[in-house]
């Protein structure tokens, strides 16, 4: 049965929804109850009258319209910053009574704006949208203009040096993109558009007057200053503040971060073999010393000598091998690499296989008759090789790391073997053992009935040779880097720099206190953190401990009579 207040025709129901809606936007508080009643209005019409719906809408669309223009109409005398805070004002209060309006017209917004957008209807949205919309089309021809050149006016402030409030000019840009946003929030309309407002308004403008303004502050600069000197200051933003300087701290100067991961990089060339030309990285290497100085660059040019070095080594090593007439069928060569430049992890202990071993202890004896004194540590998670297989239809070359390399000449004795029995004839630690073995099971080298898994592990398990190995390529790459050699080479690399550090510290103690005899220790740290300052970032308790150790080492002394004060001991 219908309500006594029902209303049955659209001019009804809007005569008792205006009253409402006036007090809304007139920024009154409203309570629920006449909320609630509002809502009620709207859900009584829309359920007994499906077909005047329209109507409806175009009342509140023509009413929005209005009360806009009648807006437009107070401010026409509003100017520059007046008229700014006048339209942030009420966009702010507009944006709050259009809302609780979207509230008021929910039920008006599920069924027949649904429906009319369902039906593909381009000149419905739903109430929150139309609001905005209609907000746009009016206030743009009016507001959108004199806001858009007072914001580039400030900003043009702020490039004479000027202190403006930027959060002036954020907030008008968001209205922008804001009532574009909100026009299409309820359709499937492009995402292109969103910012169609914001570029129209302002963007094509600000572009303008940015080029505009550097085109002039161009032509200024270089009538008294040479065109490097422009490329300087053209590029010495960009190149201090990108993502590479924002990754890497502001702590971290360009030279410090050269020297943590230039020389890694190197090295990791050099070791693979992936450098075009020595020539060219030693270029490389002279910019990077004329930039950032000596020190930074000299385990550099240090990889680089290693690497000439290694080749007249092994030129040697030849000529020792057809004197000695010492044969082999394996092709062998090696670099010789300073241990305190190249800093790798420490190598695990492995069982060669009886061909390569005798390789190494030949070398082993020339190197010793070539330099004794010397000690040769071999690095075998850095040593690669390539191994042909005669045991498939097609031969093909395998590019494998020395670890693979070992396990995979087992299969020359037999062609089934447990773990246990692996790790026997290898002694290759147990996780790296997994961990190559995966490797060649994935590349279908090796079978096994059962994926190999440190805590869940059968060392009975039987890992076969696949004698159906087929690929469609004659070389083949199983030379995948292991994550557990890479750690261990950061970890130690990390770990050297640190070292370093610690003694250039000490260094530079010694240094100032030799100099000045005796110090106060607070001035001695300022002194010291002063010179080390364009190298690295030292903190105040590493320079005390180093004081401290000093002390021990019976380099300087405290005075008995004033803790404070450090005396240098010759």
């Amino acid at each position: 049965m219908p309500r006594l207040d029902q209303c049955t025709t659209v001019d009804e129901v809007w005569g008792k929804l205006l009253n409402g809606i006036e007090y809304l936007f007139q920024f009154q508080t409203i309570r629920y109850s006449k909320w609630m009643l509002l809502y009620t209005y709207i859900f009584d019409y829309c359920t007994n009258n499906l077909s005047h719906n329209a109507e409806l809408y175009e009342k509140l669309k023509n009413y929005l319209r209005n009360y806009l223009e009648d807006l437009c109409q107070s401010s026409t005398n509003l100017l520059d910053r007046d008229l700014l805070e006048f339209y942030m004002n009420q966009w702010k209060k507009y944006c709050v009574s259009c809302k609780i309006l979207h509230g008021i017209f929910s039920y008006f917004n599920r069924h027949y704006i649904r429906r009319e957008l369902d039906f593909g209807n381009p000149d419905i949205s739903e109430i929150y949208s139309m609001a905005m919309k209609i907000w746009q089309q009016i206030l743009s021809q009016l507001f959108y203009t004199k806001i858009t050149r007072y914001c580039l006016n400030l900003i043009k402030a702020e490039r004479n040096h000027q202190k403006i409030d930027t959060e002036i000019i954020s907030n008008v840009i968001q209205t922008y993109v804001i009532s574009h946003i909100n026009q299409h929030k309820s359709t499937s309309d492009n995402n292109s558009q969103i910012l169609d407002a914001y570029q129209e308004y302002f963007e094509n403008q600000f572009f303008q007057d940015t080029q505009e303004f550097y085109r002039l502050q161009t032509i200024t600069y270089l009538q008294h200053h040479s065109v490097i000197d422009y490329l300087l200051k053209a590029c010495r933003k960009f190149i201090n503040n990108n993502a590479v300087i924002q990754a890497i701290g502001n702590t971290t100067n360009m030279a410090e971060y050269l020297a943590r991961y230039c020389d890694k990089f190197l090295r990791k060339r050099i070791i693979n073999q992936m450098s075009i030309s020595n020539d060219y990285e030693q270029m490389m290497i002279s910019n990077i010393e004329i930039t950032c100085g000596f020190g930074f660059a000299y385990k550099m040019k240090q990889m680089c000598q290693d690497i000439e070095t290694s080749k007249n080594i092994l030129n040697q090593y030849h000529q020792y091998c057809e004197t000695e007439q010492f044969t082999s069928k394996i092709n062998f060569s090696i670099m010789i690499l300073k241990t305190n430049v190249w800093l790798f992890s420490t190598p695990s202990n492995i069982i060669l296989p009886n061909k390569l071993e005798h390789i190494v202890n030949n070398f082993n004896k020339f190197y010793k008759y070539l330099h004794n004194g010397r000690k040769l540590t071999w690095i075998y998670q850095h040593s690669k090789g390539e191994l042909q297989t005669f045991f498939t239809d097609r031969v093909y070359t395998l590019q494998v790391s020395m670890y693979q390399m070992v396990i995979l000449l087992l299969f020359n004795n037999a062609l089934e073997w447990t773990i246990e029995k692996i790790q026997d004839e290898t002694q290759i630690k147990i996780e790296l053992l997994l961990l190559v073995l995966n490797t060649l099971i994935e590349s279908k080298i090796l079978t096994c009935t059962q994926f190999l898994d440190r805590d869940n592990l059968d060392i009975n398990c039987i890992i076969k040779l696949s004698n159906d190995f087929r690929s469609d390529k004659y070389r083949i790459n199983l030379n995948t880097t292991m994550k557990s050699v890479e750690e261990g080479d950061v970890k130690n690399f990390h770990n050297t720099i640190d070292q370093d550090r610690i003694m250039s510290i000490r260094a530079t103690i010694v240094r100032i206190m030799k100099l000045n005899k005796t110090m106060n220790e607070n001035l001695l740290i300022d002194t010291v953190i002063q010179q080390l300052n364009s190298y690295f970032n030292s903190n105040v308790s590493t320079i005390k401990d180093c004081i401290n150790v000093l002390i021990t080492k019976e380099y300087l002394e405290r005075q008995s009579n004033d803790k404070d004060l450090l005396c240098y001991r010759a």
